[in-house]
């Protein structure tokens, strides 16, 4: 990642272009924004350039969504007013790249911070004109009706003229009377696609002819656009794609209420024109379907529209549009369509209650445990996006949602899923398939977890009997494949496992899952925070039946669990309440099994040691310096990170390497 870094950021444009053509998909771990800084100042200068290529442009747009997408802290990018000066441009490509940019920022679901992006008046405003219809608004000049093959002349002619409403300047050329600005005036031009002028400068000339104001320069030069795109269907395509992703970034970005307003006023049949895009498969551009997906999706996320939209897409009746969508979810559809529709299922169930929506909640679930059923590997993010709904159903869900996954086996699809996920990712090397297995895995064992406390006591020891524990034996002997939070996921999940059924631990004691576990612990253990307490969690769960307790006595995990105290690795997972957790579950865990208290009294012993040998090699704090806990924890935090850089998380760039950041504002 690193190389990838120093290639695009110290790069000419002719490297430059050469090096963004061979970008073309994301093949690290999840990453922080800070990392990539380099790379997004070299960026903002070619945004800033104002002779630069297209084809650079395009490739800088679009290596910077797929940057976006995959990296958190989006709020410290601050390119954006780069962003809104290039809506004006008049290549269709260039629009698109601009757009798909500003979606990262404002429309994807789980960004919960704001970004520059986000409540910024010269956007919102370029955003509303973009949003708006095609032709006259006499025309009902649909969107589906917009994309077809007009081979038989079913359009409109006036679909190319030029309508635009607007109040003149008081000051007028010679020979022109004064022109009050109260009154309106339209403008008519006919057949301005057939001009062979670019759109910006026919603006240009009508501004000059007509006394038009340079304030209203955007929403003519958008009229002009939309009339020049009359020609082809290939141009109505892309005009189409435009308005549809403004409109997806329009509601997100936090406009003004009385720009909000005034939209709806002007498009009150907006949501029936979208969901008219969906109800036509196989005559509307899967590419176009993706879109008004994304613009539902951005409806479902606004408080005042999501309850008029359930209705709409026909989500509360077992026949309607969204239960049709729903059974295209394990039909051969584009990855991106499958993805863009569980966006918006998302959005659903995270706007409606268990309450009012057990029958909606339902069609999803089943929709769900289907799609899991696809292996195929071009639909592993879909899954992942599949599992965080699920965990939400089954966290939240009606009686309905648990009645179903039980009926339907849904804990035993998970298992069985997870089980070939980890053994499919225990032999893989870094790679971007390696972390989106993992991400995966992730997401297979949240559901789990949740639904292990809604089954009978038969049906948890049946699942002990499987091929799961199998699985969590890998995962404990590879903790360096699997990392940090699939680990102490295993670990919970173990001692849930354990807690509902604790006659199974003689079994698991024989089949090696709990003996794998004990030995996971004397190996060196990833740091992760708020998740060391899993570890004594387990050992307390394992203790519950005299034959684990005996192997927890024969085995001594516990001075190998105290001496992660001290352990440079683990400083900072230590902070906040962190041990104060840790020590406790110590405490409770001596109480409950007192024949373990030589063994933790003996541990603590050799942590007190410990940390009195620390205490008399480490130097004294001078007046006014930070106590030496918190200056040995930074000193030996900082060393750790540079000497020995994460295989599975991306390296942070030196402070020194960039001595003023354009995408934080910062030096």
């Amino acid at each position: 990642m690193l190389r990838s870094i120093t290639d695009l950021s110290v790069a000419n444009c002719d490297e430059l272009l050469h090096n963004l053509k061979n970008f073309t998909h994301w093949q690290y771990d999840k990453s922080d924004l800070n990392p990539w800084i380099p790379v997004l100042n070299r960026f903002d200068d070619v945004l800033a350039t104002a002779d630069v290529s297209d084809e650079l442009l395009l490739h800088v747009l679009r290596v910077t969504g797929i940057i976006l997408e995959n990296c958190t802290s989006r709020q410290i990018y601050n390119s954006v007013e780069h962003l809104v000066r290039l809506l004006a441009s008049c290549n269709w490509d260039v629009l698109i790249g601009v757009l798909s940019v500003i979606y990262y920022l404002v429309g994807r679901i789980g960004l919960h911070k704001n970004t520059a992006a986000h409540g910024r008046a010269d956007l919102s405003q370029k955003l509303f004109y973009l949003s708006q219809g095609f032709g006259r608004p006499s025309d009902s000049l649909s969107m589906l009706r917009y994309i077809k093959d007009d081979t038989n002349n079913t359009l409109p002619a006036s679909g190319g003229h030029l309508h635009f409403e607007y109040t003149p300047d008081a000051e007028t050329g010679e020979g022109r009377q004064t022109t009050a600005r109260t009154a309106l005036v339209v403008l008519e031009v006919e057949d301005v696609y057939k001009l062979d002028s670019p759109a910006d400068k026919i603006t240009d000339d009508l501004i000059q002819q007509h006394s038009i104001s340079k304030e209203m320069r955007f929403p003519l030069l958008c009229r002009v656009r939309l009339a020049k795109t009359f020609r082809t269907v290939e141009a109505r395509h892309k005009a189409v794609w435009v308005r549809l992703y403004a409109l997806a970034c329009f509601l997100p970005c936090h406009p003004d209420a009385r720009l909000l307003t005034a939209y709806f006023q002007s498009e009150p049949d907006i949501v029936q024109e979208v969901l008219e895009l969906l109800r036509h498969p196989g005559e509307v551009p899967e590419d176009i379907e993706v879109l008004a997906l994304h613009v539902l999706t951005s409806f479902a996320h606004d408080g005042s529209r999501h309850l008029s939209l359930v209705p709409s897409l026909g989500a509360d009746v077992h026949h309607g549009l969204f239960s049709s969508l729903l059974r295209q979810l394990e039909s051969n559809r584009a990855p991106s369509w499958v993805e863009a529709l569980l966006a918006l299922v998302a959005s659903i169930v995270h706007g409606t209650t268990a309450a009012s929506s057990a029958g909606i909640h339902a069609s999803i679930l089943t929709a769900i445990l289907g799609l899991l059923q696809d292996h195929n590997p071009s639909r592993l993010n879909a899954n992942i996006l599949g599992l965080k709904i699920l965990e939400a159903l089954v966290t939240n869900g009606s009686n309905s949602v648990v009645t179903i996954m039980r009926d339907s086996s849904g804990f035993q699809k998970l298992t069985e899923r997870f089980t070939i996920e980890v053994n499919r990712t225990a032999s893989l090397e870094p790679s971007g398939e390696l972390y989106t297995r993992r991400s995966l895995i992730r997401g297979l064992m949240r559901p789990m977890s949740v639904d292990i406390h809604t089954h009978e006591l038969t049906n948890i020891r049946r699942v002990m009997e499987g091929p799961l524990p199998d699985a969590m034996k890998t995962i404990f002997s590879r903790v360096p494949t699997f990392g940090a939070t699939i680990y102490y996921h295993a670990t919970s999940l173990l001692a849930d496992l354990l807690n509902e059924d604790p006659t199974c631990i003689p079994t698991q004691c024989e089949t090696g899952l709990i003996p794998g576990f004990l030995d996971s612990l004397f190996r060196e253990l990833p740091p992760a925070t708020d998740a060391l307490v899993a570890l004594v969690s387990a050992l307390s769960a394992i203790c519950l039946h005299q034959t684990g307790l005996a192997m927890v006595i024969q085995r001594d995990p516990l001075p190998a669990i105290l001496n992660l105290f001290t352990a440079p690795t683990h400083l900072r997972s230590l902070r906040d309440d962190t041990p104060t957790l840790m020590g406790t579950a110590v405490e409770e865990l001596l109480r409950l099994y007192p024949t373990l208290k030589p063994q933790g009294i003996a541990a603590c012993s050799m942590l007190l040691s410990r940390l009195l040998e620390l205490g008399h090699t480490l130097p004294a704090p001078a007046i006014g310096t930070p106590t030496v806990s918190a200056a040995a924890s930074t000193a030996v935090t900082s060393s750790s990170a540079a000497a020995v850089p994460s295989a599975s998380a991306p390296a942070s760039v030196s402070a020194s390497d960039v001595p003023y950041c354009s995408n934080c504002g910062t030096t």
